[in-house]
């Protein structure tokens, strides 16, 4: 059975290594086509979602901002750095703290059963 589809390059040789394709042609069950540009196709595409895109950038507009957070209650009061954090000087007094390890993710070695 014969081929249904043959793809023809136009190329300009610019050195005996170096090709620069200039248009491409493809024949398909005996009609010939010259294939689109790479960027004409993307053009055509943008072309095609700008009015999409617009709209829903409209509808981006008609969503109310978002509702402040409920306040603090009453008598509540925010924890306090000690004068340790605060001052640079004594940074090197504070003891590092363990790094603190997940037991979901960090489980160890895999066990594998010996057979």
């Amino acid at each position: 059975m014969e081929p249904h589809l043959f793809i023809i390059r136009k190329q300009k040789r610019d050195s005996p290594d170096k090709v620069t394709l200039m248009l491409a042609y493809y024949i398909l069950d005996g009609s010939i086509y010259q294939a689109p540009q790479l960027c004409n196709v993307f053009a055509a595409r943008v072309q095609k979602l700008l009015p999409l895109l617009h709209q829903n950038w409209r509808r981006l507009d008609m969503i109310p901002p978002a509702p402040l957070p409920p306040p603090f209650p009453d008598g509540f009061i925010p924890p306090k750095t000690t004068e340790v954090e605060k001052d640079p000087e004594n940074q090197q007094e504070v003891e590092p703290q363990p790094p603190v390890v997940d037991p979901i993710i960090d489980q160890g070695p895999a066990k594998r059963t010996k057979f």
